[in-house]
């Protein structure tokens, strides 16, 4: 059994690197109690939204072994409905009880997915109505910004 909480994130393609940065931030502040591990789809390099790509740590591998998954936000020129099969793939490793979060447009992986159906959820607000019109099996949490508990 690990001492720690591991809390894995995922980095797709047109991924913002500010914001695959701040889970590090936040947990690594944290490091007693949380460990932090950052993979891709395929453990190769991921292109971000600018002009350079990040070489990640971990393959897919590490989301079987995640207690909490962030999915950070990404270009929104790349949203779709659909996802890739190697997202779709690794996603699908992910234990049943993990906590999921999403940064900004990072919800939309989730609901792709169909792991937010029937659950709470949130979105950045310029593509709220965007993600209802996409996904209507989530439960939207309109008056809030984000939510921890199901709840606001």
């Amino acid at each position: 059994m690990r001492e720690r909480h591991r809390v894995v994130v995922l980095a797709l393609d047109g991924v913002y690197p500010f914001e695959l940065g701040i889970p590090s931030r936040v947990f690594g502040s944290a490091a007693e109690h949380y460990e932090v591990l950052t993979c891709s789809v395929d453990g190769r390099p991921v292109r971000t939204n600018s002009d350079f790509s990040v070489t990640v740590e971990h393959g897919p591998e590490a989301l079987a072994t995640a207690d909490t998954v962030i999915l950070p936000p990404f270009d929104m020129a790349l949203l779709s409905r659909e996802l890739p099969a190697a997202v779709t793939g690794a996603l699908a490793s992910v234990p049943a009880g993990a906590r999921l979060v999403s940064i900004c447009t990072g919800a939309f992986v989730l609901a792709a997915a169909g792991l937010l159906d029937g659950r709470p959820a949130t979105t950045h607000w310029a593509l709220a109505a965007v993600f209802r019109d996409w996904f209507p099996g989530w439960r939207s949490t309109r008056t809030c910004c984000s939510s921890t508990t199901g709840t606001c």
